[in-house]
């Protein structure tokens, strides 16, 4: 925690390990520094007055603040129940364009009266936790399993596969922050796939689907 409100958190852990409290910059070195293959995670980063974007001013497409803030995170909570999934893209999409390897994760917020579970973060490589997340491929979702996979020099193909209960209606392919690709999927379908061109320079490719 940082001034007992903005909150990060560290995974694995040790038994016994006691919450800290610093200047962002200190506190993430210093976790760093203890477990450097753990995970660090920036959770609720939106929270009204008390998240870590939130209180230092972070914003898209402006300079960083100043005051201590700090990049040196693994992953940023972009998915709860309860969050703001176009501001949390946003935000998630200018770390990337800063170059910022922060991988994107999803959870039920903390929320004791909210079913746990309801949103989860899926990791399809093997591996130590924080070499799996840099590598990915990652999926934040609530339900169907969504990847990329590069299957030709600009061209990648989109996989949704859902349960029955679940019908996705509808993928948004985004590459270095631009709609690349609005596409529909089949309804009734539990896996539905689509090639989608990407144009030379891309970075970073990400699919987001409608459920």
């Amino acid at each position: 925690a940082l001034d007992d409100r903005a909150r990060f958190a560290a995974w694995p852990a040790e038994p016994g390990t006691t919450r800290a409290t610093g200047r962002a910059g200190a506190l993430l070195a210093e976790a760093r520094r203890a477990r450097p293959r753990a995970v660090i995670a920036l959770l609720n980063p939106r929270s009204p007055g008390a998240g870590y974007f939130e209180r230092f001013g972070f914003r898209p497409g402006k300079p960083l603040p100043a005051g201590g803030f700090s990049l040196a995170f693994d992953a940023v909570a972009v998915a709860t129940p309860t969050g703001d999934r176009a501001r949390a893209r946003a935000d998630w999409f200018d770390l990337l364009w800063r170059g910022v390897p922060v991988a994107p994760l999803a959870g039920s917020g903390g929320d004791p009266t909210r079913r746990c579970g309801a949103l989860r973060t899926w990791v399809g490589a093997p591996g130590p936790w924080r070499a799996a997340l840099q590598r990915g491929p990652v999926c934040v979702s609530g339900g169907p399993l969504v990847t990329l996979e590069a299957v030709a020099p600009g061209r990648v193909r989109l996989t949704v596969r859902a349960a029955p209960r679940h019908q996705p209606k509808r993928a948004r392919v985004w590459g270095d922050g631009r709609l690349l690709a609005t596409l529909p999927l089949g309804e009734g379908r539990n896996i539905s796939s689509r090639n989608v061109d990407v144009p030379r320079g891309i970075r970073w490719v990400v699919a987001e689907v409608d459920d």
